[in-house]
Formats: C-alpha cells, sequence, structure tokens
C-alpha cells in the first residue's frame, strides 16, 4: 500500500568498481499496525563490460514486524550477456 526505496551508488574505481547503499521500507496495509517490512543494504559490484559482464555483491538486513523477525541475507551474482 505504502513505501519507498532510496539507492544510492558510488564508482570508487571508474567504471569498475561500484559502491551502493540502499534503505526501503514497505507497509502492505496501511489500515493494519505493526506489519511494516524495512530493508537497509550494502553492495559491490564489479564490472569488466559495462553490465554485460560483472560480479556483484549484496548484504542486507531486513526487519518484518508482522512476522517480528530480523534476517541477513547475502548474495553474490555474476552475470553475463551475450
Amino acid at each position: 500500500d505504502e513505501g519507498y526505496n532510496v539507492q544510492a551508488g558510488y564508482f570508487v574505481v571508474p567504471k569498475r568498481l561500484e559502491v551502493a547503499l540502499r534503505i526501503a521500507e514497505y507497509d502492505p496495509r496501511a489500515d493494519r499496525d505493526d506489519d511494516t517490512r524495512s530493508e537497509t543494504g550494502l553492495a559491490l559490484g564489479y564490472f569488466w563490460n559495462k553490465h554485460n559482464h560483472k560480479l556483484q555483491m549484496d548484504y542486507r538486513e531486513i526487519e518484518d514486524e508482522a512476522r517480528d523477525a530480523k534476517d541477513k541475507e547475502l548474495r553474490l551474482q555474476y552475470q553475463v550477456i551475450v
């Protein structure tokens, strides 16, 4: 029902190594209390050929009020587009 997503990145090494930060919040039902889901995260990306050939890693912490849970997630992805 309501939410926001803010993400910003910066190339530490131009056109090669990017660092990004993200914050987001989502409230699926505005008429119900205690069901908000929020997320904070950090990402790293290394680019060999723009987005066609890259290695990407991100870490995020997710807080889900509906489940009364805090989860941590680490993802690693290698992308090749031909």
